[in-house]
């Protein structure tokens, strides 16, 4: 919430003035002060001048943009990586299509858990990200496999389905 409220102040310094901070987070002037004291003494905030002026300065925002480059740097697989592993064109394209509407980059640790799985399940990688595809799963496990199985249970000989007319 200060993060947000800086952005309404030159250099994102933010006045320390608990009275305003309370009213802008409709809280007390106590509240605010107990809030924002351990983020004081712990780093999280620097004090400039003295505690009557400043709250905060934000960080600028190439350090931001640095800090999500560092995340996003993680490698990620595509779709033509599965089908040079066996899986099937139309599989794997359905199956990346799963993972980017999730948000959820397919990296090589989740690859070789859905590779695991398969196996425990006693099926291919193809089959199993094409379970996932169809059912809209990022990702695959054994039992909700063998548990999908033992659901579809052979009608009873003998047995007459009901129609009505």
């Amino acid at each position: 919430m200060l993060w947000l409220l800086a952005g309404d102040y030159e250099n994102a310094q933010i006045p320390l003035d608990y009275a305003m901070l309370g009213f802008r987070f409709r809280m007390s002037a106590k509240e605010i002060e107990q809030a924002i004291k351990p983020l004081i003494d712990n780093g999280f905030f620097n004090l400039y001048g003295d505690a009557s002026e400043l709250l905060a300065e934000c960080l600028p925002r190439e350090e931001t943009e640095k800090r999500r480059e560092e995340k996003r740097q993680t490698p990620s697989l595509s779709a033509s990586d599965l089908v040079n592993m066996g899986v099937d064109d139309e599989i794997a394209r359905d199956f990346m299509a799963v993972r980017k509407a999730k948000k959820a980059p397919l990296t090589a640790t989740a690859l070789k858990g859905i590779e695991s799985e398969a196996a425990k399940a006693g099926i291919t990688l193809s089959t199993a990200l094409a379970t996932c595809a169809v059912r809209g799963w990022q990702s695959f496990k054994a039992e909700w496999h063998t548990q999908q199985n033992s659901q579809q249970q052979p009608q009873q000989t003998g047995y007459k389905e009901y129609r009505p007319k």
